[in-house]
C-alpha cells in the first residue's frame, strides 16, 4: 500500500513545487486547510485527491477534520505552518498519523521549552523571565521592579508563541512597562527577555536528518525584524565562505541541535535559527523553528542552493529522497522595504553601488 500524505496548512501557501512533490496518484495526497485551496491553480489542486476545508486549526476542528478523512493506516501528516505543530502532535496519534512526537516538537514551538531544553549547555541564552500575571496583579509595581532588577533597562517582551516580531514590544522604562503589563492580552504567555544591544542578527537555516544537520547556510540581517516596524528595511544576505561569523554560528546551531537531542529525538525537517553575533565575538541564542525561513529568503536559496527550502522540508517529513544542496557559488540577497502613508517630498542621494559575478 503507498504512503498516503495528509499536507495540513491553514493559511499559508505553498512555495514548493507540488508538480515536483506530488507526481502522485490522486489517491494518495489529502490537503487539509482554511483557504490555500482558494488560490491553487487547477493544476495543483487536481494533485490532491481530497481538499477538506476546515473554520480553523484548533484540536477539536483538527479532531473533527481528521475523523472526516479516515486515515489508512500509516498515513503521515506533513506541514510547513509551524503554528499548529503542536496541535498536530497531540491529535495524529489517536487516529493512526504518523508525526512527531509532542516532546520532540515543543522546543521549536515554545520559546520557553526550547530555553529549558538548553540549560546546562555551552550555548549563550538572554536572561529571561515568563510573565506572571498573577504575581503583577498581586504586587503590582513591585513584582516589575524585581523583573527589572534582574534584567535592566531596556528589554523586550514576546509572545512564547510566534513568528517574525508579532506582538513585540520593547521596553524603555518602568512607566512602559506598567503600560504593557496592564493591557497584556489575557491567556497569551510572554516572556520577558533582556535587551541584547550594540549586536547584529543572523539567522541559521540547517536541514536536519537522523536528528542532526546535514547542511547549514548563514545570513546576516540588515537589522532586527522588529525594526520594520520603526520604518527600517529588513532583509538579509548570505555570508561569504570566509566570513568569521560563518563558522562560529554554525557551529552554535550545531550545539542548539545537540542538546535538544539530549532530551528527546530531534524531528527531520528545514529549521530556522536566530542568534545574535557581539562586538566581543560572542554568539547568543535567540530561537528556532521547525520551519524554512519566510519572507523572501526561500527564493535567495533558490538562487543560491538551486533549490526551494520548503520542498526540502515537505520531502523529510515524507520520508522521501533528498537532493543534496550545495551551494552554486552565487550569494543571494532579499529585502523588505516598509511603506506608509504621504507623500514622498525628498529622496537623499544614493550611494554609489558596484557589482561584480
Amino acid at each position: 500500500m503507498m504512503t498516503q500524505y495528509i499536507f495540513a496548512t491553514e493559511s499559508y501557501p505553498f512555495t514548493a513545487d507540488l508538480a515536483s512533490l506530488l507526481p502522485l496518484p490522486p489517491d494518495e495526497a489529502i490537503l487539509l486547510t482554511k483557504d490555500v485551496h482558494r488560490t491553487l491553480s487547477e493544476a495543483d489542486r487536481a494533485r490532491f485527491s481530497r481538499i477538506v476545508e476546515v473554520d480553523g486549526f484548533d484540536l477539536d476542528s483538527l479532531n473533527a477534520a481528521l475523523t472526516r478523512i479516515a486515515p489508512q493506516r500509516g498515513a503521515r501528516l506533513v506541514s510547513h505552518d509551524d503554528f499548529f505543530y503542536e496541535q498536530f502532535a497531540q491529535v495524529g496519534p489517536s487516529h493512526g498519523v504518523s508525526v512527531y512526537t509532542l516532546e520532540s516538537i515543543l522546543p521549536f514551538v515554545n520559546k520557553h521549552v526550547m530555553k529549558q531544553r538548553l540549560k546546562g549547555s555551552s550555548v549563550r541564552l538572554p536572561r529571561y523571565r515568563l510573565f506572571n500575571a498573577k504575581a503583577f496583579a498581586s504586587q503590582g509595581v513591585g513584582w516589575l521592579r524585581q523583573v527589572a532588577d534582574e534584567l535592566g533597562y531596556p528589554m523586550f517582551t514576546k509572545p512564547l508563541q510566534g513568528a517574525g516580531a508579532e506582538g513585540c514590544t520593547l521596553i524603555a522604562d518602568e512607566d512602559q512597562f506598567l503600560d504593557w503589563a496592564r493591557t497584556c492580552p489575557v491567556g497569551t504567555p510572554y516572556e520577558i527577555d533582556e535587551f541584547i544591544d550594540g549586536s547584529v542578527l543572523y539567522h541559521c537555516d540547517s536541514v536536519l536528518r537522523c536528528g542532526r544537520p546535514i547542511f547549514t547556510e548563514v545570513c546576516r540581517y540588515s537589522h532586527p525584524c522588529a525594526d520594520f516596524a520603526k520604518g527600517r528595511m529588513v532583509g538579509s544576505y548570505t555570508l561569504d565562505e570566509n566570513d568569521p561569523w560563518r563558522e562560529s554560528l554554525a557551529s552554535a546551531a550545531d550545539q542548539v541541535f545537540e542538546s535538544f537531542r539530549r532530551h528527546h529525538p530531534v524531528p527531520d525537517g528545514v529549521t530556522h535559527m536566530e542568534l545574535f553575533g557581539t562586538a566581543s565575538g560572542e554568539v547568543i541564542f535567540l530561537e528556532v523553528q521547525f520551519r524554512p525561513p519566510g519572507a523572501n529568503v526561500r527564493r535567495a536559496y533558490a538562487e543560491r542552493l538551486g533549490m526551494n527550502l520548503e520542498e526540502m522540508h515537505y520531502r523529510l517529513q515524507m520520508g522521501l529522497e533528498c537532493p543534496s544542496l550545495v551551494p552554486r557559488g552565487m550569494h543571494a540577497a532579499w529585502m523588505y522595504f516598509p511603506t506608509a502613508d504621504g507623500v514622498v517630498e525628498a529622496v537623499e542621494p544614493l550611494p554609489e553601488l558596484s557589482s561584480r559575478v
